[in-house]
């Protein structure tokens, strides 16, 4: 949000959101996508009611916030600078622990919502059927791709944390991310349009 709004944090935004239902707006990066989902879960989860705007990305969005064209922005951690700055401030985070950059901001889980840490990790994937001997020698070396400095250091500028899943753990992170963002869109019945 703007550094100059919701001086309460989550707690006055929700507030507002209480006695003006359907009037605060809040952007995202993308109909459906993970930013458009995780604040539709939490209105949902607590009977509020917000518009929700989508643009191309964190820029546009970015933007809108600063002009007061939209209350909130669900976003990533390229609206750290403007953070930084002190023309915006986290309302809270999505990771599991609060991050080293922005101590103040509280995590989701700390605001209540225990099962919601919402991350992107990225991943690799080959052929259905590869075989295990080229699956373990592109295990082993991209685990000890993580474990690099240099690796760790740019994580940290992007405010990401090492998350490194083997094969059978991202395969089934991916199959419960999809099944549970999916029961979201059906269930708030969420459009791209």
């Amino acid at each position: 949000v703007r550094a100059d709004r919701f001086p309460g944090g989550w707690a006055e935004f929700l507030a507002e959101a209480r006695r003006r239902p359907g009037a605060l707006t809040v952007g995202n990066t993308g109909a459906t996508g993970t930013p458009h989902v995780a604040m539709a879960e939490l209105a949902q989860r607590e009977r509020v009611e917000f518009t929700h705007v989508t643009f191309r990305g964190d820029a546009d969005g970015s933007q809108a916030l600063l002009g007061g064209h939209v209350d909130a922005m669900a976003g990533g951690s390229g609206l750290g600078a403007l953070v930084d700055g002190g023309q915006l401030r986290w309302l809270h985070v999505w990771t599991r622990d609060r991050l080293r950059r922005w101590p103040g901001a509280p995590t989701l889980v700390e605001l209540g919502y225990p099962e919601m840490v919402v991350t992107s990790p990225f991943g690799l994937v080959g052929p259905a059927r590869m075989d295990p001997a080229v699956t373990r020698t592109l295990h082993d070396a991209f685990a000890a791709g993580v474990r690099d400095p240099g690796f760790l250091a740019a994580l940290e500028r992007y405010d990401m944390a090492p998350e490194y899943l083997d094969s059978e753990a991202y395969g089934a992170f991916l199959r419960q991310l999809v099944a549970r963002e999916q029961d979201t869109i059906r269930r708030l019945n969420l459009t791209a349009g």
